[in-house]
């Protein structure tokens, strides 16, 4: 799934979340505002928050490691002698491998 359309879900889940956590507020003054400790604005910005930012945090993470762990992946699926080549014949294959995968020319024939 694509960032802009994980961080647009994670937004309006926060949306709802902040409805929900105003509705309950007031829910839980029988809908009368002054009889709580804070505007019930304050609530729903509170649940906003801690169900954005926790996400929002993992998206970030994800995004840093994620060429890391997809390069380990792929290193781990090859077989036992291309795994052990040269570091720079083994760059030259996952960059094959990338190429292929993104549907770009390659340089040999693909097996």
């Amino acid at each position: 799934m694509q960032t802009f359309a994980i961080i647009a879900v994670l937004l309006a889940l926060s949306a709802l979340g902040y409805r929900l956590g105003r509705g309950r507020a007031l829910a839980s003054a029988s809908g009368d505002a002054h009889r709580l400790h804070s505007l019930p604005s304050y609530y729903g910005s509170y649940v906003a928050l801690w169900s954005a930012i926790p996400a929002l945090i993992l998206v970030a993470v994800w995004l840093i490691l994620e060429p890391e762990i997809v390069r380990w992946l792929v290193i781990e699926s090859l077989p036992a002698d291309a795994r052990n080549l040269a570091p720079e014949r083994l760059g030259l294959l996952i960059n094959d491998i990338r190429n292929l995968a993104r549907g770009d020319a390659i340089s040999q024939e693909a097996d």
